[in-house]
């Protein structure tokens, strides 16, 4: 039996937990008279459907391998886009207790690690319980909270009752389709050594009221916040630094970096100096940290990643695809090769999602390239 610590239950990409977890899955189906559609966790919710000719054991695989994606250097597309800071309606100090978690996750004990981009959004909310609070003085401290926050704030009304399955206008709150293995686990193993009978439905319910709060305040945050977000910082970026690349001084820089890294950078035994060294361990004018193993998030590679992969998010996989590329030869001639095999994956993926419908010789020459580099790169470059 596996350990699953509670550190790390949201985080996947552990493949021993996802292979116990489907093969789990595949004995529960086997036991079963039902259809195989009948998952472990949701064999009682009958409303539960999945797409026609695809395995439901290869979804739930899919899935956990790409749930809760660990957040490193090199893979900046599980990097946080914004970031949720909630209070209660019942707080003391609501405006300085705002301001104390946006300073304990800018610059205290819960800030990221060094490599993280810090300047993503942050989006301020207010919960007000439905069945004991004054809803006017909730409405008062909202109208205080944007004039010191800006319009990224939402006021979320919730009832704070515990919610029976029995009770008038209640949902079953449903299980999530991306979950972590570990969670997923966990929640097995708990149902499984738990005495409660069997015939009764463990899941919580909800009020329908509160789901549609929560419906509206996330439609509302992405919508209106994160994705305008999103959209301005990929103009800027593209803007003030990815357009340069593509230019003729950009393309010039990229030759000269190379060259300087391949006539002094890589001579360890030449008497000359390394100019432009960033002073971190890389080597020539380079901006990646070979001691450290990553980039700065203000340097221009890390920056051109994060537009990339927000380009990958709001679908325009060809402005993506385009960024992926000038990143390869980046990553290549400074021997960043994590960074190298992600952009050559990403390349791949931007490809076949830019251009649908691809003929089998461009997939030969370009799509298979990049997969072959990038699995080169992670064995025999990253391993070693």
């Amino acid at each position: 039996m596996l350990e699953y610590k509670p550190a790390r239950l949201r985080t996947g990409g552990d493949v021993p937990q996802i292979e116990e977890l489907v093969e789990r899955h595949l004995t529960f189906a086997e036991e079963q008279s039902g259809p195989v559609e009948a998952d472990y966790l949701n064999h009682k919710d009958t409303a539960t459907a999945r797409p026609e000719g695809t395995s439901p054991f290869y979804q739930l695989y899919l899935r956990r391998l790409l749930s809760g994606l660990p957040m490193i250097p090199s893979e900046t597309v599980s990097h946080p886009v914004a970031s949720v800071i909630a209070i209660s309606s019942r707080s003391t100090s609501p405006i300085e207790e705002l301001r104390n978690l946006f300073a304990a996750s800018n610059q205290g004990e819960h800030r990221l690690p060094q490599w993280v981009h810090n300047e993503f959004l942050r989006y301020y909310v207010l919960v007000h319980d439905e069945d004991y609070d004054d809803i006017t003085k909730s409405m008062q401290l909202f109208e205080q909270m944007k004039r010191h926050f800006g319009l990224h704030c939402h006021l979320l009304r919730l009832r704070s009752t515990p919610c029976m399955p029995s009770d008038e206008g209640t949902i079953r709150l449903p299980n999530p389709d991306w979950l972590a293995a570990g969670e997923e686990l966990s929640e097995i193993i708990r149902r499984e050594t738990s005495e409660e009978d069997e015939d009764v439905d463990p899941s919580p319910f909800l009020f329908s009221t509160d789901a549609d709060a929560i419906r509206a305040f996330v439609r509302e945050m992405v919508t209106q916040s994160v994705v305008p977000s999103m959209e301005r910082a990929s103009a800027t970026w593209n803007d003030q630094v990815a357009s340069r690349r593509r230019g003729l001084s950009g393309r010039f820089m990229s030759l000269s970096k190379r060259f300087t890294l391949g006539s002094f950078g890589g001579n360890r035994n030449s008497s000359m100096p390394s100019f432009g060294g960033n002073g971190g361990g890389g080597s020539g004018n380079s901006n990646y940290d070979s001691l450290q193993g990553f980039y700065r998030p203000d340097a221009p590679e890390a920056i051109m990643r994060k537009l990339a992969d927000y380009c990958m998010m709001l679908r325009d996989y060809r402005l993506a695809q385009s960024t992926y590329e000038i990143l390869c030869g980046d990553f290549k001639a400074d021997k960043a090769w994590r960074y190298y095999a992600g952009a050559n994956e990403m390349s791949a993926v931007s490809g076949l999602l830019a251009i649908p419908g691809l003929s089998s010789k461009v997939r030969t020459e370009g799509i298979d390239q990049y997969l072959e580099t990038a699995y080169y790169s992670y064995v025999t470059r990253v391993s070693a």
